[in-house]
């Protein structure tokens, strides 16, 4: 990466000198951004880096304990470690960190009784979001955490209503949370403050249109956008539409559901933003080239994506 940048360097310090840059010269400044090479997901109990061209597993970062498992595992946007959740034993379960590069894990969120689920990072990894559900019933509630200090506290959510998906923004100063405001859907978009103890202090983001019900929402890179992933009962198939994190409105399609698909289970983004993995509900994983959805490999991802690359 460090030879990279000063190739780089070296050839816009040549642009400089010259009178009449080249349209090649050009071209080869601005190169188009590779696909990252692998990406991060659960695969029979363990968090596994995978490779994006044939889906096969390059390298084991956790051995998950005998009576337990670890999934959901988020990709700090650096790229140098990813939290997950790890089943210590039914009803017993708490958060962890490991590097990508192979190393010990350690305990963010200690585990106790509850389930933990969907840990999120901001992209400065200072703040970490996620649910935590009873043993017994109940609705999930929203947690943010300071890394640094420990600190947490808890969103609370419209009287019998609760989150069912979440991402923090860009700037990392808001979170986006797809919520249930009573006993039945459709959910509606809100932007809340990270340090709200309510959703009430957030706005509504008029994402959702009539007859289409959001399932889910991530960032797109640092762009200040987000993803949802939609599905409508007449107008069209599964799909993901892009808006703007600040008004809400609405963008181009991304992608829509392949026909061998019942649906989509997940859409991550690498960190620039620039290309993004969908996993089908039957667990294989696809990607966007020149406006058509392909599927990367022959191998399905027993588990799930990150939420970034």
């Amino acid at each position: 990466m460090r030879c990279r940048r000063i190739l780089l360097a070296a050839m816009a310090l040549a642009l400089a000198l010259t009178a009449v840059p080249t349209a090649q010269a050009s071209a080869q400044q601005h190169p188009p951004a590779p696909e990252p090479a692998t990406f991060v997901t659960a695969q029979d109990g363990a968090i596994v880096v995978t490779s994006s061209a044939t889906g096969d597993v390059v390298r084991r970062l956790t051995t998950p304990e005998p009576a337990g498992a670890d999934s959901e595992p988020f990709l700090a946007d650096d790229g140098q470690s990813v939290v997950f959740v790890r089943m210590v034993s039914y009803c017993l379960s708490g958060i962890y960190m490991v590097p990508t590069r192979g190393g010990a894990a350690r305990v963010v969120v200690p585990p106790e009784a509850g389930f933990v689920t969907a840990p999120q990072l901001s992209v400065d990894g200072r703040r970490l979001a996620y649910h935590r559900v009873d043993c017994t019933a109940g609705a999930p509630t929203l947690s943010v955490r300071e890394m640094g200090s420990g600190a947490t506290h808890t969103i609370a959510m419209p009287n019998t209503g609760y989150s069912i998906d979440y991402t923090f923004t860009a700037d990392g100063r808001r979170i986006v949370v797809l919520l249930i405001t009573g006993v039945t859907p459709p959910p509606q978009a809100w932007s809340i403050p990270v340090g709200a103890i309510s959703y009430a202090e957030g706005r509504r983001l008029a994402v959702d249109v009539p007859g289409c019900y959001l399932r889910f929402v991530t960032r797109i890179g640092a762009s200040g956008d987000l993803a949802f992933d939609e599905t409508c009962r007449r107008q069209f198939p599964e799909h993901v539409v892009r808006a703007d994190a600040v008004t809400g409105r609405r963008g181009a399609t991304l992608a829509s559901v392949p026909e061998t698909e019942v649906g989509f289970a997940g859409i991550d983004f690498d960190a620039a933003g620039r290309h993004f993995l969908i996993q089908g509900q039957s667990g294989a994983v696809y990607t966007v080239r020149n406006g058509a959805i392909v599927q990367l490999g022959t191998q399905t991802v027993n588990g799930m994506l990150a939420s970034t690359w």
